[in-house]
């Protein structure tokens, strides 16, 4: 999966399909549904980014379903970047939400990760907030969220620095 995040960027999309069918291949061998859920998410985040939108939107849309029906850290953690995820689409304008949408998204993502100290999550919401604030000419509010980034930003690279990630 890391490896078709880099090569995506790259502008090798084949490369990356490749990898991504491999890894729901793997994951097919472990029954695990969770494991199953984050390559199709994945997969379809490799559709999105290629221009195949409603194809991605659609493997993402299915698989978010899995997290919402358990109650352990993995389920946790895969709704809340399943709600970052649709954030993120929503400020790039690949999928249509108002602002006060994504500030809504980003919170319920904040309080799904922020108990189950997911930081790089929490930091990563914190930002998606932020550009929503600002799209919404909140600027009071943009720079609270900025500031909690840089508290989530510094947690996550004190646990770096002591080996925890």
């Amino acid at each position: 999966m890391r490896q078709g995040n880099i090569l995506l960027p790259m502008k090798k999309p084949e490369e990356a399909f490749a990898l991504s069918k491999r890894e729901l291949a793997t994951e097919h061998t472990t029954e695990s549904e969770i494991m199953m859920a984050r390559g199709f998410i994945k997969n379809g985040t490799n559709h999105i980014f290629t221009g195949e939108v409603e194809q991605g939107l659609t493997l993402i849309k299915e698989d978010c379903g899995i997290f919402e029906i358990g109650d352990r850290y993995n389920h946790h953690q895969g709704l809340g970047w399943y709600l970052i995820l649709q954030t993120d689409l929503a400020i790039a304008k690949i999928i249509q939400r108002e602002p006060s949408e994504v500030v809504e998204r980003t919170s319920l993502a904040l309080e799904i990760l922020t108990p189950i100290e997911n930081w790089t999550g929490v930091a990563r919401a914190w930002a998606t907030c932020a550009k929503a604030h600002e799209s919404l000419e909140n600027e009071d509010e943009a720079v609270k969220d900025l500031k909690e980034l840089q508290h989530y930003v510094s947690k996550i690279k004190l646990q770096e620095g002591a080996g925890l990630q």
